[in-house]
């Protein structure tokens, strides 16, 4: 017989190749002999030297947060205000002796034009700030953009009825699409404000 490894003569009853040392089994069914691989040996791994082995807890794989429909709502809440600063947000109608005129203005032109120049200017810093909460991710804090809005609206709201009180009751004041833009915008924003945020 022949030992499978080093192709050395191996005589019978050995158990062991005498040139490699490989040790030698017998198959039942040939009768040759063959070289069991040989194994290396597993070495223990040595303890740590405050004899504790560290415990390495699993980490759990959290989602990561993408832009969703908060952010978007948010986002075109914002702009829709935006836009109904500058369309016409209220017009006034009056008839004096047979004449009739109507003149419309926007929520801006109110604003800018009178003594409350500086409304306009707190409500597109609100809208800026609605837009940059959203886009870092936190929907609720672009609340306080969104009071900014309330507080625009409301003063525009009252000078409306101040300058339909200076017209001793002559004119007629509505309120145009602009002011309705504005006010849908605002609810947006504070729908877009509670949305979840979504996740993969």
């Amino acid at each position: 017989m022949f030992c499978t490894k080093c192709g050395a003569e191996i005589q019978l009853p050995a158990k062991f190749c005498s040139k490699c040392g490989t040790p030698v089994e017998e198959t039942p069914a040939t009768g040759q002999a063959y070289a069991a691989p040989a194994q290396s040996p597993v070495r223990p791994v040595p303890p740590p030297a405050s004899g504790v082995y560290p415990v390495t807890a699993p980490t759990a794989s959290k989602g990561k947060v993408r832009y969703g429909a908060n952010t978007l709502v948010g986002i075109l809440g914002a702009f829709a205000v935006y836009i109904g600063m500058f369309l016409a947000c209220a017009t006034a109608s009056a008839s004096v002796m047979g004449y009739s005129a109507s003149e419309s203005v926007s929520f801006f032109e109110l604003m800018w034009e009178g003594e409350a120049g500086f409304v306009s200017i707190i409500v597109l810093v609100c809208i800026g700030l609605v837009v940059f909460f959203q886009l870092v991710k936190c929907p609720k804090v672009s609340l306080i953009g969104v009071l900014g809005m309330l507080f625009g609206m409301g003063i525009f709201m009252w000078a409306v009825m101040e300058t339909k009180s200076r017209t001793g009751g002559f004119a007629t004041i509505s309120y145009g699409i602009g002011f309705w833009i504005y006010a849908i915008g605002t609810v947006i924003c504070v729908i877009g404000a509670f949305l979840k945020k979504n996740r993969v």
